[in-house]
C-alpha cells in the first residue's frame, strides 16, 4: 500500500512540473508571437511613413516639373510673337535683319545681302518703266526694288506699281555690282545713287497697301 501511495505521490508530481513545463512553454510561445507582432507593426508603420514620403517627393517633382514646362511655354509664345513683329516693318518702312534700309545705314546695303527685306506700306516715289521703281518716304530718302526682268523673274506681269502709291513687298537684298547695275537700266543719276548705297531689294512680292 505504501509503495503505491508513493508510486501514486511521484504520478502525480511529474504530472505537475509536465503541465508547468507546457504552460511555461506556451506562456513562452505567446510572449515571442507577441514581440513578432509589435515589431512587425513597427515594420508597416515604417514602411508606410516611407511611402508617404515618397509620395509627397513626386509630388513635389511633378509640380516643378509642370512649372517648368509653364515658363518654357510662355517663353516660346512670347518669343514667337516678338518675332513676328520684329519680321514685320512698321507702315512706311523698308527693313532687313531688323535694320531700316531708308535712310542708307552708314555701313550701305552691301552688308545686308541674302537677307530678307520687307516693305510695308511704303510710298512709290518714281517708277523705272517695267524694271523697278524707288520707294521711301522722300524723293531724297529711298531704296531703290527690282521688279523687272533684268534680274530674276518678270514680275510686273503681276502687278504693276505706280507713283504715289502705296505698296507691301518683300524680296531679298543683293549687292550692287557693276553686272547688276548694268542689268538694272536706270538713268545716270539713279544707277549713281544706288551704286553709292551700295545694293537694292530684289523684290519676289509686290501688292498695294490696303
Amino acid at each position: 500500500m505504501v509503495a503505491e501511495e508513493q508510486v501514486s505521490e511521484g504520478a502525480a508530481r511529474s504530472g505537475s512540473r509536465q503541465r508547468a513545463t507546457s504552460a511555461a512553454k506556451s506562456a513562452g510561445g505567446f510572449a515571442k508571437e507577441g514581440k513578432m507582432a509589435d515589431s512587425g507593426d513597427a515594420e508597416n508603420g515604417d514602411e508606410g511613413k516611407g511611402r508617404s514620403k515618397r509620395k509627397r517627393l513626386l509630388l513635389v517633382l511633378l509640380a516643378l516639373v509642370a512649372v517648368v514646362l509653364l515658363v518654357l511655354l510662355l517663353m516660346t509664345l512670347l518669343g514667337g510673337s516678338d518675332k513676328k513683329k520684329s519680321a514685320e516693318a512698321a507702315p512706311g518702312t523698308v527693313t532687313a535683319d531688323g535694320q531700316p534700309l531708308v535712310p542708307t545705314p552708314p555701313s550701305g546695303l552691301g552688308g545686308l545681302a541674302g537677307h530678307e527685306a520687307t516693305g510695308n506700306a511704303v510710298v512709290v516715289q518714281s517708277v523705272n518703266g517695267n524694271e523697278g521703281f524707288f520707294v521711301g518716304p522722300t524723293v531724297a530718302d529711298r531704296v531703290y526694288i527690282e521688279w523687272g526682268g533684268d534680274v530674276g523673274e518678270n514680275e510686273p506681269s503681276r502687278f504693276k506699281p505706280k507713283v504715289d502709291e502705296t505698296v507691301n513687298l518683300t524680296g531679298k537684298v543683293r549687292k550692287a555690282s557693276k553686272q547688276e547695275l548694268k542689268r538694272l537700266g536706270l538713268p545716270v543719276d539713279s544707277e549713281e545713287l544706288v551704286e553709292q548705297q551700295g545694293g537694292f531689294v530684289n523684290a519676289e512680292t509686290v501688292t498695294a497697301a490696303k
